[in-house]
């Protein structure tokens, strides 16, 4: 495995023994995260993995004069029955690939026509032929695999097989990885992609029913962990006696998720959820995916981690300025969302139903000694949450039941029942703010709200929506005021109001507007200072 800055071409060259797989992951931090956990894994399996020193080569036959061995979105292996090197690497309109017997020059061999850097590589010599295997997007919506037989310095693909088959914007497959398993059966785990929503992202895993030697039939699509609002990559690798590990990078970057195939079932890993591996932390083991304060100072985490400052904490904790604590003994799942009252009372909401040991169904209140539900809580997770100066309580999320009533997406707590805002949201909710006025704004993937069009952003005056504009062209998925009561808005969106406005934008109660350039990629939490500046 390698990941290496520079321009596309082909890259440094990894040498893996027979059996040996390979994948180059999208974000360099996890690429390393990656290696740490393959080096282990063919440590103990008595394997080897090497690669060599940054290098410029010269590659003949390329496609492009910038190719360099410092590339990144590329894949690379050494056919070990064959004595060449390979390399397979995205041009900017297709796949290429390159052999070399001394790994310095390389010849280009071939293409195959798929326009993504999203795809992975897998080689295995079995039977005494040399096998490669490529997944990648395709067809918009699908994930295929072709398989190769090496032969020299030549590479014969068979025709595509759809692995994993999408059939919409809300139902595609995104981000695969391919490995083979110690009995030689080809593994494909890819992400299912939602669409616009909050917890879009669902891994999901295939093998094929027999040998990569053999032709390539499938098996069911088996799913594993829970959704995710955010993912970079992942990867899967081989264990003994036909188990497989699938590592995933978390938010954050700085974490990897494990999920580990026994032989018959997909689960997480040992080390807690989102807690297989951790680098670089003092703080938490796992990512944080909400922060709040009360007035005293004290500031609340919530996220996907068990441990904070060296204290059990599951999925929660609170800074005391000094020191960790827990809040009792937690909760039992991912805590996406907190918020605090006038009282000091701390709700959270995310993908539990159990905190402190008690049923509450997605949403809870610690008042400083205890946890308890609100109601009877959710049928599914709340992702927002926000009070007004009333002490009332809005959840957003993808839950379509509050409190037992029928109340999708969006819900009032007035201290003792739920209650429906209007007609509410087409679509889930994931942020939610209150400006000075009381009035209520909701960001999310909804197009409509109250039956008018709002695109994605509305606002609730107390008694009706109204759009903002005319919203946003994808997602919102952070939300916060200023001073002044301008609204800003962060997101995967590309225009606010018609303009132009990468993933961040500016509503000044009467129009949008870009906040600079913007961003380079999606906007996931907004806040501002006392002195007005926005992080």
């Amino acid at each position: 495995m390698k990941s290496a800055l520079g321009p596309t071409g082909p890259p440094e060259p990894v040498a893996l023994t027979t059996g040996a797989f390979v994948h180059a992951s999208r974000h360099y931090l996890f690429a390393i995260a990656v290696i740490g956990v393959v080096y282990l894994l063919y440590g103990l399996c008595g394997g080897t993995l090497w690669s060599s020193a940054h290098a410029q080569v010269s590659v003949v036959g390329a496609s492009t004069s910038t190719n360099s061995t410092t590339a990144a979105a590329r894949k690379t292996f050494y056919d070990s029955g064959g004595s060449n090197h390979w390399a397979f690497w995205y041009t900017g309109s297709q796949i290429d690939y390159a052999s070399s017997s001394d790994a310095t020059t390389w010849t280009t061999r071939g293409n195959l026509s798929y326009n993504t850097t999203n795809f992975s590589v897998a080689f295995k010599v079995i039977s005494g032929t040399s096998y490669v295997f490529l997944v990648t997007e395709a067809d918009t919506y699908d994930v295929v695999i072709r398989r190769g037989t090496i032969a020299g310095t030549t590479i014969t693909f068979d025709s595509a097989v759809t692995v994993l088959d999408g059939s919409s914007a809300s139902d595609k497959y995104v981000l695969p990885s391919v490995a083979l398993d110690s009995n030689d059966k080809v593994w494909t785990v890819a992400f299912k992609d939602l669409g616009d929503v909050g917890d879009r992202y669902h891994l999901t895993a295939r093998r094929t029913t027999n040998a990569g030697s053999s032709m390539l039939t499938f098996d069911s699509a088996s799913s594993m962990g829970k959704p995710a609002t955010v993912v970079s990559s992942v990867s899967v690798v081989p264990l003994a006696s036909g188990k497989m590990l699938a590592a995933v990078s978390g938010e954050s970057g700085r974490n990897v998720i494990a999920y580990e195939y026994s032989g018959s079932a997909w689960s997480l890993a040992s080390g807690g959820d989102y807690g297989a591996l951790s680098f670089g932390r003092s703080g938490c083991n796992g990512i944080v995916y909400a922060l709040t304060a009360d007035s005293s100072g004290n500031l609340y985490a919530g996220g996907g981690f068990t441990t904070a400052g060296g204290t059990t904490a599951n999925y929660i904790a609170k800074w005391n300025g000094t020191s960790w604590s827990a809040l009792g003994t937690g909760m039992d799942s991912g805590v996406y969302a907190l918020t605090v009252d006038s009282s000091g009372n701390l709700y959270a909401g995310g993908w539990f139903t159990t905190a402190g040991g008690t049923t509450v169904n997605y949403l809870a209140k610690w008042n400083g000694t205890s946890w308890s539900a609100p109601g009877t809580g959710m049928d599914n997770s709340v992702s927002s949450l926000t009070v007004d100066s009333s002490g009332n309580l809005y959840a957003g999320g993808e839950f379509s039941v509050a409190g037992d009533l029928p109340i999708p997406y969006l819900a009032k707590w007035n201290g003792t029942s739920w209650s429906a805002l209007g007609t509410g949201m087409n679509h889930g909710v994931s942020a939610l703010t209150v400006d000075s006025s009381g009035n209520l704004y909701a960001g999310g993937s909804f197009t409509t709200a109250g039956g008018a069009t709002v695109n994605r952003i509305a606002k609730w005056n107390g008694t009706s929506w109204s759009a903002v504009g005319t919203g946003m062209d994808s997602g919102v998925y952070a939300l916060t005021l200023d001073s002044s009561g301008n609204l800003y808005a962060g997101g995967g969106f590309t225009t606010a109001g018609g303009t132009t406005a990468n993933y961040i934008a500016k509503w000044t109660g009467t129009s949008w507007s870009a906040l600079g350039t913007g961003m380079d990629s999606s906007v996931y939490a907004l806040t501002v200072d006392s002195s007005g500046n926005l992080y």
